[in-house]
């Protein structure tokens, strides 16, 4: 492989308007049933039903969902250096030491037709440099506005934002939790 053979990769990401939280004790901050079906439909949708979709996560990110052995109906690979994650299965995930290593391994997926995209899915360490790579298509955000603010103490870069383009917005959508949110796409300029 040569340097250049990593994935590209969109960033899939909930925050919070006001400071970029995205997750408070290991667990997100908000519950809004409309955004998790669009996330599970665009990290679960693929044009040919034999392939499926690649998430990558942190470790942390990882131990926070309901799901032994990771999302179910995408490849799992999971950022990490030890060797067992606690939720093992016979399907369970795939481990890489490092981002470029993970998107290394998902650029080989695809080039074997055994996947179609790439989506890195949190936390906040996985986000930062994500934000960073050169693999990096576009951002995929909803941006949640709540009344009251909320002590988070997992952010997402917003500030990295500001060098993207925006290339489409939704109206903002009131959710019967007391909160609001939309779609944001950013575009990767590089």
């Amino acid at each position: 492989m040569t340097v250049d053979a990593f994935a590209k990769f969109d960033i899939i990401v909930a925050y919070d308007a006001h400071d970029g939280g995205i997750g408070r004790a290991g667990e997100l901050p908000w519950s809004i049933p409309q955004d998790l079906a669009r996330f599970r439909h665009i990290t679960s949708f693929t044009k040919n039903k034999t392939k499926k979709n690649i998430v990558i996560m942190g470790k942390k990110t990882y131990a926070s969902l309901p799901f032994s052995g990771g999302l179910p109906r995408r490849i799992n690979i999971v950022l990490t250096h030890a060797p067992h994650l606690g939720k093992e299965s016979n399907n369970g995930p795939m481990t890489c030491p490092s981002l470029h290593s993970a998107l290394m391994l998902a650029h080989h997926l695809v080039e074997n037709n055994i996947a179609e995209n790439t989506f890195v899915i949190g936390g906040q360490c996985v986000y930062e440099e994500a934000l960073h790579h050169p693999g990096l298509k576009s951002v995929r955000a909803t941006v949640v506005q709540t009344l009251q603010r909320e002590p988070y103490d997992a952010f997402f870069p917003v500030h990295q934002l500001e060098r993207m383009q925006i290339d489409g917005m939704s109206d903002w959508v009131r959710d019967n939790n007391d909160l609001q949110f939309r779609y944001v796409t950013f575009t990767n300029n590089k």
